[in-house]
């Protein structure tokens, strides 16, 4: 029987509140089950249970909690206790990682209604590939994250055989099993000549393209002396892979590096109303002789203008079965160019 999360769609946050909720809602008093996952969850969030656990009188949980029209919510969990209620919060993102002032207006909002605040808490729930950007989530003062690997360890406490709560840990297992062998399925999809075929990364139970360059990314990144420096998100049409540490300012001109897909880009921001095309393009023409002066073979960029544009790739597909290798030839090799690169900009 095929997993019912998948026909639905891993990628749908309600998917995986909606289990939760299955597992906790409880119109009259609450499991012993459901109990213990409450006990988990505080167990997580690293501070004791704040009430009697034997004084909870009910768990009320709603999906897509909805503070008027300005903030919404993934999972909002209401622990009844007497004549307290106590809040976990829960903001889920799939393949994503939020912005931090969406997580600052869920505080906001939820504190601001609460009687109590010191009775809220946040959990921010990465699931898919989220789990490798998490950029904002591990830095943020409230929330606490959760990934695929604590949502396996907490629910699989839950004794339940419906296929509900089994089919979900089945899937997010297969989860973990795809970022974890996603060089291999990589080399599948380039052996088959797949890499640009969508059908071909949804067989391999990826989301094309986001979810299998981030967990590729993310295998590139363990290997950098900068690691933390490099940060996994959406550019909207391609995921991204930006040396965010990096970006510098010379008269007009923003220099910062990225890999798109499995092209690593030297590129520049501009103001079009103050930059005209031609200053632009006499850029490109004064920095190819030190770009092609590099030892790693790389190519022009399109001459195209705009507010983002590449100057300069060099293309790594062939080579990701060898990750440290890649990184090391762009920070020794690439990287080590750009003081003579700003340099000449300055000239500009």
């Amino acid at each position: 029987m095929d997993n019912y999360i998948n026909i639905v769609g891993f990628q749908l946050e309600k998917v995986h509140t909606g289990v939760i909720k299955w597992c906790l809602d409880s119109k009259v008093s609450p499991s012993n089950e459901q109990i213990k996952i409450i006990q988990l969850l505080y167990e997580h969030l690293k501070k004791p249970i704040p009430f009697a656990i034997d004084s909870i009188t009910k768990i009320h949980c709603t999906p897509e909690y909805s503070f008027g029209r300005s903030v919404r919510i993934d999972l909002l969990i209401e622990i009844y206790v007497e004549n307290s209620v106590y809040r976990l919060a829960c903001e889920m993102k799939v393949d994503s990682d939020p912005y931090e002032k969406q997580l600052d207006s869920i505080v906001e909002q939820v504190d601001g209604e609460s009687v109590d605040s010191s009775k809220n808490d946040y959990l921010l729930i990465l699931i898919g590939s989220a789990v490798v950007m998490r950029n904002v989530g591990d830095q943020h003062a409230k929330f606490t994250v959760m990934t695929n690997t604590d949502l396996i360890r907490i629910f699989s406490e839950y004794n339940n055989e419906s296929y509900i709560l089994q089919d979900w840990l089945s899937a997010l297992r297969e989860e973990q099993q795809r970022d974890e062998c996603v060089l291999e399925q990589f080399e599948l999809l380039c052996a088959s000549n797949k890499v640009w075929d969508k059908l071909g990364h949804i067989e391999l139970g990826y989301r094309p393209f986001f979810s299998t360059y981030y967990y590729l990314y993310n295998i590139i990144r363990t290997h950098s002396a900068m690691a933390g420096d490099w940060s996994i998100y959406s550019g909207g049409n391609n995921p991204v892979m930006n040396l965010s540490t990096n970006w510098k300012k010379i008269c007009d001109f923003e220099f910062y590096w990225e890999f798109n897909y499995l092209e690593f880009c030297l590129k520049v921001r501009i103001d079009p109303d103050v930059t005209s095309r031609e200053r632009l393009n006499t850029l490109r023409t004064e920095l190819y002789p030190v770009l092609e002066s590099i030892e790693v073979d790389g190519f022009r960029s399109q001459m195209r203008y705009g507010k983002w544009n590449t100057i300069y790739k060099w293309d790594f597909s062939n080579s990701i079965q060898t990750p440290d290798l890649i990184i090391q030839r762009v920070e020794n090799d690439i990287l080590s160019s750009y003081e003579n690169l700003l340099t000449v900009a300055k000239n500009v």
